[in-house]
């Protein structure tokens, strides 16, 4: 109290406490923190720029790559292993079973046949063809022995038999292989055309491939693996991060290092993710500014009225005097001259 007088009007600032924590929560909230506000005192910055330049570099991709990799064992071990596994064979098995795969095999084969693959995938058929067939040839000559008359076999005639199967089969392969115009690379042009259009457009080649499908959805070898899929994931990772060179590491590195100079490169992307971010901040001070609000109205609560006294004196006790003599000089002023002027008139 001003000379120790207990003038009421004068204990404010203890007795408004909570209400002077409010509105100055509320000032921040309306005046700092309004998204309009924000909006445009961030317009300008450029959030994308200095970030891509900096992730470019590859000590800087390779710190966060390595952090990334380091913590991923954690991660990964934080999982429910049960769950995942059960989560990873249902997305399989469900994804799988949305195939149609009649139409699918139709447009892999139409895929093969682009600029004569499927002829390619031939000629390499032939080629295994040949080299089974000469690792095989002691076991298609005694083959020959045994079905040949014994009488043959005595005139060494199975010997000459077996050379004229061989040598029959080996130039046939070897004709296919190198005529680009040879009969039966022609009859599988047609039959894998008309293959595809059976498999485009027959319901019985479409029953056919759903059977297939569902026999190997439901089998039981198919689901083991499916099962185990995801131990063998996570043993690859766990293991891969503990090298020094880790393969993951180097991957997410390149993928940063890229995606750095995708930024400085790219000016489509860059003003994407600025105006992306600039979304984000707006959006959350939006739906989380008046959590600063109650935060702050929330400290002046929890201070004594001493301390409320003690720093608002502070901060601001000298402009208060100021304003309390300025308030007082004015007024008496304004008495005087209303009291002069009643003298007058």
């Amino acid at each position: 109290h001003p000379l120790g007088i207990p003038i009421p009007h004068t204990a404010i600032l203890p007795r408004k406490k909570e209400r002077i924590g409010e509105n100055l929560g509320k000032f921040v909230e309306q005046n700092f923190l309004a998204p309009n506000v924000v909006a445009e005192k961030i317009v300008a910055i450029d959030y994308a720029g200095p970030f891509g330049r900096w992730l470019a570099e590859p000590r800087q991709a390779g710190r966060i790559a390595a952090a990334l990799v380091s913590f991923l064992p954690k991660l990964l071990g934080a999982f429910d292993q049960a769950q995942v596994r059960g989560f990873i064979k249902q997305q399989v098995l469900s994804f799988a079973g949305k195939i149609d795969v009649a139409p699918l095999a139709a447009q892999l084969l139409n895929s093969l046949t682009v600029n004569g693959r499927h002829q390619q995938l031939l000629t390499a058929v032939i080629g295994q063809l040949s080299i089974l067939l000469d690792a095989n040839k002691p076991t298609i000559r005694e083959k020959v022995e045994r079905e040949v008359w014994w009488i043959l076999r005595k005139l060494a005639i199975d010997e000459k038999i077996y050379n004229k199967i061989v040598d029959a089969v080996e130039d046939y392969l070897r004709e296919v292989r190198d005529a680009p115009d040879h009969p039966l690379r022609e009859r599988f042009d047609a039959s894998l055309a008309e293959f595809i259009v059976k498999l485009e457009t027959s319901p019985e080649y479409r029953e056919k491939g759903e059977a297939i499908k569902q026999q190997l959805l439901q089998s039981p070898a198919l689901h083991g693996y499916l099962e185990g899929l995801w131990d063998d994931i996570r043993n690859y990772l766990t293991s891969d991060a503990a090298r020094p060179d880790s393969v993951v590491g180097k991957r997410i590195e390149s993928a940063l290092i890229h995606l750095g100079s995708a930024l400085a490169r790219d000016q489509a992307l860059h003003d994407r993710i600025n105006q992306w971010l600039r979304e984000l901040i707006v959006e959350t001070v939006r739906e989380h500014g008046h959590h600063a609000a109650n935060f702050i109205a929330d400290v002046v609560r929890r201070w004594d009225t001493d301390t409320v006294t003690q720093k608002i004196e502070l901060e601001v006790g000298p402009d208060l005097q100021y304003i309390r003599i300025n308030g007082t000089l004015i007024g008496g002023l304004v008495g005087v001259i209303i009291y002069s002027a009643s003298l007058f008139f």
